[in-house]
């Protein structure tokens, strides 16, 4: 069986109304965490963005999703074989700030949840990581950034690249996708 992932795993849910029109650019999945799974999705990647009161929330750049992170992982700890990879997503401006926290969570939630393997643990602009338990993984939309000038339009790229690289798939490494409800992903 080929060990599917998914990038931004929670960006199927709304942000908050004042960037609904730029949407389009930060959204990775429409599927939900459990639809995701149920696709044969084992990998996630989670975005941690911090509020003004350390409150662990998802987001992904700009945008904010209102769903705590606990909720989430609490979710996925009732699944089997399920490994999560937590990002911090705070701004380039105000990540020190909740770095801190940010460590502080990773070691309660691993703890507290303990049917999820916790890989990565990473800050999203020093790439400071707090797990050293990874796998080789591949992100298959990482082409799309090595180009010189793209527009950030996740769901045109995973249309146009899912099948080509889903053939690459092998059982070894995990392949991590853009919208993984693309029909030619099975």
């Amino acid at each position: 069986m080929k060990k599917l992932g998914t990038h931004n795993s929670l960006s199927y849910l709304p942000c908050q109304w004042w960037l609904r029109p730029f949407r389009w650019m930060g959204r990775c999945q429409r599927l939900t965490i459990a639809e995701q799974y149920d696709k044969g999705v084992r990998w996630f990647d989670i975005r941690v963005k911090y509020n003004d009161m350390c409150v662990a929330k998802s987001g992904h750049g700009l945008m904010t999703c209102n769903v705590l992170i606990k909720d989430v992982l609490a979710l996925l700890d009732e699944k089997k074989d399920v490994t999560v990879r937590l990002f911090l997503e705070n701004s380039i401006f105000n990540h020190e700030k909740f770095f801190i926290q940010f460590r502080h969570d990773i070691n309660r939630w691993r703890k507290e949840f303990t049917n999820i393997r916790f890989v990565e643990g990473g800050c999203r602009y020093n790439y400071t990581r707090f797990i050293e338990d990874n796998d080789p993984v591949r992100i298959c939309h990482a082409e799309y950034w090595k180009k010189r000038f793209c527009i950030p339009y996740p769901l045109c790229w995973a249309r146009r690249n899912n099948y080509r690289l889903h053939r690459g798939d092998d059982e070894t490494t995990w392949s991590i996708y853009d919208f993984i409800d693309i029909d030619y992903i099975d």
